[in-house]
């Protein structure tokens, strides 16, 4: 299992650096090219602005503005990149492109949480199985789930959920690695509907 977990762990850093040198070449292809538009004069002023807009990013601001320019540029680089490959490999690259850059993004949306009944009893009540899957390319820590009314007469595994309050704390806090599972059981009359809170998404 650790050997599984180490190699996916492995192909998922190796694919987020992939999406992440897609972008930049991307991005600096079409951040050229946008610029050649506004002639010999203009393209050293609109590459300073693109180079402003994208520090102002890493210091949250100007985000909107940022976003715009940025996904502007980065669709004209993908689309002369996509060129270099001649008419029958453009869409192939533009199809690659768009998937990678898909696949590089990371929400808290993709943890999903599936339970079914085991068939087992604890004191008359049924064991309900939940398992809790990490379908980001990421591992993300501090996954949180909302408890509020959660019961069982079946003690639930500490290092897998641990309860404080209204909220539940998946893994100890500790990251879930990407397109990996955790698993607990708990008994009670019904399913209970575990809803996700937050989570640390980590893709470095």
């Amino acid at each position: 299992m650790a050997t599984w977990a180490f190699l996916g762990a492995t192909l998922s850093k190796g694919l987020n650096r992939a999406c992440a040198t897609l972008s930049a070449g991307a991005l600096g292809c079409g951040a050229h090219h946008l610029a050649r538009l506004f002639g010999a004069k203009g393209q050293p002023i609109v590459l300073g602005l693109i180079v402003f807009l994208l520090s102002a990013t890493l210091s949250k601001g100007l985000n909107r503005a940022c976003a715009t320019l940025s996904a502007g540029a980065l669709g004209c680089g993908a689309h002369h990149l996509a060129r270099l490959f001649g008419a029958k490999g453009q869409p192939i690259v533009l199809g690659l492109i768009v998937f990678l850059l898909r696949n590089c993004e990371c929400t808290l949306s993709q943890v999903t949480i599936k339970q079914s009944k085991t068939g087992e009893v604890v004191q008359q009540k049924p064991v309900w199985s939940v398992t809790i899957n990490n379908g980001c390319l990421c591992s993300q820590s501090d996954l949180k789930l909302s408890c509020n009314g959660f019961q069982t007469v079946k003690v639930v595994d500490p290092s897998v959920l641990s309860k404080s309050g209204n909220e539940c704390l998946v893994n100890n806090g500790v990251p879930v690695a990407p397109s990996s599972s955790l698993s607990f059981t708990y008994a009670w009359d019904t399913s209970f509907s575990f809803q996700l809170l937050s989570s640390q998404i980590n893709c470095s």
